[in-house]
């Protein structure tokens, strides 16, 4: 993360501890903005300047940054937008760890530290062991860069198919998805999954295959997006 979007980030959340669902509020513009920064970078690469797609994408980016700024403070959003303790135990967090750990991870981001770094920091608090570091470390940064390529692509229209990208020493789960080979954009994996990761700790990645006679139409007549990929 860029150490102006964590200066965001911080400012957002330093002085708010009142309320975590105050804080849950407030990160949602900056993690949204971190969001769309991603989806800029991923369309500059595609050439895609179409403002109705680049809309469709920052939609998608505004709802994922309402519902992970509640689940990253044990929360989760109502229909109406509420927001209520979150019954899945999966998100429960101690307001002791809550302080430490944010702590930690907006050192790391305005120091522009590494997965790995940001891995051994946390490890060094006493409420972590070296395992459960890495898989917080290396599980959020997977997820966030997973949702933003699939809200990008799915946004384009011109992305038809997928494929599972399995790092070193893949587990059964991983391997068996890249055996696939490409699969339709919008089918889940055989594990039932849309993208990486497919479990904490994993490296995999997610390629993805273009119409690249849509993708051209595309870029003659920005102002006419096809469909978006479902």
């Amino acid at each position: 993360m860029p150490k102006r979007d964590a200066t965001r980030v911080n400012a957002a959340l330093v002085g708010s501890l009142r309320s975590w669902a105050v804080i849950a509020d407030q990160i949602v513009g900056p993690l949204a903005d971190v969001g769309q920064s991603g989806i800029a970078n991923n369309y500059a690469r595609m050439r895609i300047t179409d403002e109705g797609i680049m809309d469709r994408a920052n939609a998608g980016v505004l709802e994922y940054a309402a519902e992970r700024s509640a689940e990253l403070v044990g929360m989760r959003r109502t229909s109406t937008g509420r927001l209520v303790p979150n019954p899945n135990k999966q998100y429960a967090i101690t307001e002791t760890t809550r302080r430490e750990v944010r702590a930690l991870v907006l050192d790391a981001f305005r120091e522009g530290l590494s997965r790995d770094e940001l891995a051994a920091a946390l490890e060094t608090y006493n409420g972590f062991g070296a395992e459960r570091a890495v898989v917080i470390a290396q599980t959020e940064m997977s997820f966030a860069n997973s949702n933003a390529n699939m809200t990008a692509w799915r946004a384009s229209g011109v992305v038809t198919e997928k494929e599972w990208l399995v790092a070193q020493e893949p587990c059964e789960t991983c391997q068996a998805n890249a055996d696939q080979g490409r699969i339709p954009f919008g089918e889940e994996f055989q594990s039932g999954h849309m993208a990486h990761p497919a479990h904490p700790k994993c490296y995999c990645d997610t390629a993805a295959y273009t119409d690249e006679g849509a993708l051209e139409a595309l870029a003659e007549a920005p102002g006419e997006p096809p469909e978006p990929a479902e």
